[in-house]
């Protein structure tokens, strides 16, 4: 074969390999992700994962609450009313996971009730009784993320102090409320439920507490609250 010949096919053939190479190499260097590309999605999927599971619990926050509460029963016999409008404030920090600490401290301002009170022994006497309550505690809780919400449940442990009037009533017999005036301590146990929002560094809510009292003399009672917050 003629040299000249040899020569136009070898360079006929680089011409090829030439134009052949870039294109095959344009679909690999398309199709395979640039390290930026895939730490940049590696990092979108892992902020989307917290995302999904709902915000942040970890940390402290306080929240001042407005609630309306009643009484679910008498006390010896006589209809009190110490919660009515009640104020309060509670703070706790939570843990990663979910499990609370957290205390607790709620002024019910009470209200007035008449009643006509028939002791066990002599006639009826009619009475107009008036009665606030204070209650503080230690709160255990645990805060479970729903979406955007927050669901916290908790168990308050602390000291109810109840302050009653009877006015002009007469002494009751029988030593159920010796006094005409007084004060009843005693110990409470609060289930509750609170549905929180949270907005950036601030939550607002509304929550249930069931304060179940263990001294007779103060009546238990549900609060039903509205809450606002910030979160530290």
């Amino acid at each position: 074969m003629p040299l000249r010949t040899l020569s136009r096919i070898a360079l006929l053939t680089g011409l090829l390999v030439a134009f052949v190479s870039p294109v095959r190499a344009e679909p690999a260097e398309a199709t395979a992700p640039s390290a930026t590309q895939a730490g940049t999605e590696k990092s979108g999927a892992e902020s989307d994962g917290p995302a999904r599971r709902g915000p942040e619990v970890k940390g402290f926050d306080i929240l001042a609450s407005v609630a309306y509460g009643v009484a679910t029963s008498r006390s010896y016999g006589i209809d009190l009313e110490p919660y009515s409008a009640t104020f309060g404030l509670e703070s706790g920090y939570t843990w990663k996971r979910g499990p609370r600490l957290g205390v607790y401290c709620h002024y019910g301002l009470g209200g007035t009730r008449s009643q006509t009170y028939t002791p066990r022994f002599g006639a009826p006497v009619e009475i107009e009784n008036e009665s606030s309550v204070l209650v503080a505690g230690l709160s255990l809780g645990f805060d479970l993320p729903i979406h955007m919400l927050v669901l916290r449940y908790t168990l308050g442990l602390g000291v109810s102090w109840m302050k009653w009037d009877f006015g002009e009533a007469p002494v009751l017999p029988l030593g159920e409320f010796p006094r005409s005036s007084g004060t009843n301590i005693g110990f409470h146990v609060s289930p509750g439920l609170t549905l929180l929002w949270p907005i950036h560094i601030f939550e607002v809510g509304l929550g249930f507490d069931y304060v179940i009292q263990t001294e007779d003399a103060i009546p238990p009672g549900i609060l039903s609250k509205l809450l606002i917050g910030v979160e530290l």
